[in-house]
């Protein structure tokens, strides 16, 4: 017996049921034929400018290993074209924390600190002076870098 201090709970529907036969569309209609063709591709109008750039590339020749020790050392110049991707990772095989350092010599107050295996990537704002590092004891640093030639 239910309880009368409390109202009868309906079991539901809760909500009106949905007017018509059809269900209600919860995505966008799919289209049979699409308004383009695959494989044509569009025609860029003529004097168009560009829309690639050669910016938004990178051309990368592999990673180097870099010896670090407890002094700090220059281990990757300036470019002389222009960086456009620059990736740093602490491959140590002890565990050792190399600290980096862009235009001049690196020591232990460095403001980037890498642990082993951790990773830095600069790919949208990318430092172009020389490397250096530096160690708390001896280890090694893998780089991986693309330089292109700056668009004219």
């Amino acid at each position: 017996m239910a309880d009368p201090r409390f109202p009868p709970i309906d079991p539901g529907p809760f909500l009106p049921p949905w007017p018509g036969v059809d269900s209600p569309r919860l995505s966008r209609p799919i289209s049979v034929s699409p308004p383009y063709s695959g494989g044509g591709g569009v025609s860029i109008p003529p004097g168009t400018p560009e829309t690639f750039s050669t910016q938004k590339t990178a051309v990368l020749n592999g990673s180097r290993i870099f010896a670090v020790t407890t002094a700090s050392q220059k281990v990757l110049d300036a470019p002389s074209t222009y960086r456009n991707f620059l990736l740093i990772r602490n491959s140590s095989t002890a565990a050792t924390v190399v600290y980096i350092d862009f235009g001049g010599d690196a020591s232990l107050n460095s403001a980037i600190r890498l642990a082993q295996n951790e990773i830095i990537l600069f790919d949208a704002v990318v430092p172009q002076d020389d490397l250096y590092v530096i160690g708390d004891a001896a280890g090694q640093i893998s780089v991986l870098v693309g330089v292109i030639s700056l668009p004219v």
